[in-house]
Formats: structure tokens, sequence, C-alpha cells
């Protein structure tokens, strides 16, 4: 696969069956790779598990691959999960302080306006995984 336009990360799998591999990918912080990253706690490090129903070729628990996501599949991760709800939690809290001005009513509702949101995102997660589709690659 073409490197332009995708994204990788590397990981290791987990699990293996016939509708789906799990690869559990190692998240780290920008200040991972600085020089002192010494100082950095463990907590800028994290596990993530990806999903890979459709592939080609044979994999094994512990084998290291690399996982590949179109770029336009993680700017639409990025919006969804991030930017959508900035938006929405500014325009409420924006609205809420022109009309009523009551500064503590306008931070409490902007702020429980994000829990419908990702509730109606979690409802939907089964739907949203089939728009995000992954390939696989063994590691050379």
């Amino acid at each position: 696969m073409e490197n332009k336009g995708n994204i990788f990360h590397r990981g290791v799998v987990k699990f293996v069956d016939d509708h789906r591999i799990v690869v559990g990918i190692v998240s780290q912080s920008a200040c991972v790779s600085c020089s002192v990253n010494g100082s950095c706690s463990m907590s800028d490090v994290k596990e993530k598990e990806v999903e890979i129903e459709s592939w080609k070729g044979t994999y094994t628990r512990g084998e290291f691959v690399e996982v590949i996501a179109s770029e336009s599949q993680g700017f639409r991760a990025l919006f969804v999960a991030y930017i959508l709800p900035l938006i929405i939690l500014l325009i409420t809290l924006i609205v809420l302080l022109q009309t009523t001005g009551n500064e503590s009513l306008a931070a409490a509702a902007s702020l429980g306006v994000l829990v419908p949101y990702y509730g109606i995102l979690y409802l939907l997660k089964e739907k949203i995984k089939q728009k995000l589709n992954f390939s696989i690659r063994k590691l050379n």
C-alpha cells in the first residue's frame, strides 16, 4: 500500500479469529521523543486496540504489524471526537451567556451538553465502526 495519504501505526497482534484481528497500538505523546523525555510520566503512553475485519494473509498472536488508515478517516475521527464537541460547547456557552448572563449556568450547561453528544456517539459506535476501515500488513 502506498504511503501517500495514509496513517501508519505499529502494533502487536493481540487476538486472531476467523472474523477479526485485534491489534494493540502504543500511543505516545509528542514529548516521548523529546531529549528530556525521562522527566515525562507513563501517563504519556497509552495502549489502544484496533479491530481489523478484512485482511489478506495469515497473522498470529504476538506478531508485529503495521495498521494503516487513510488520512481522511483520521480527519473524520478527529472532527467527530474533538472538533465538533468543541464547537457545540462554545456555541452553547456563548448563547447562554448572551441570553442569561449567568456564567455558572452557561459553563455547566455547555459541559452538560457534551454528555448526550458522547452518549449518541456511543450508541452509534457500530455504525461509525463500519465507516472506519483499517488494513494491516506485516513488518519486515
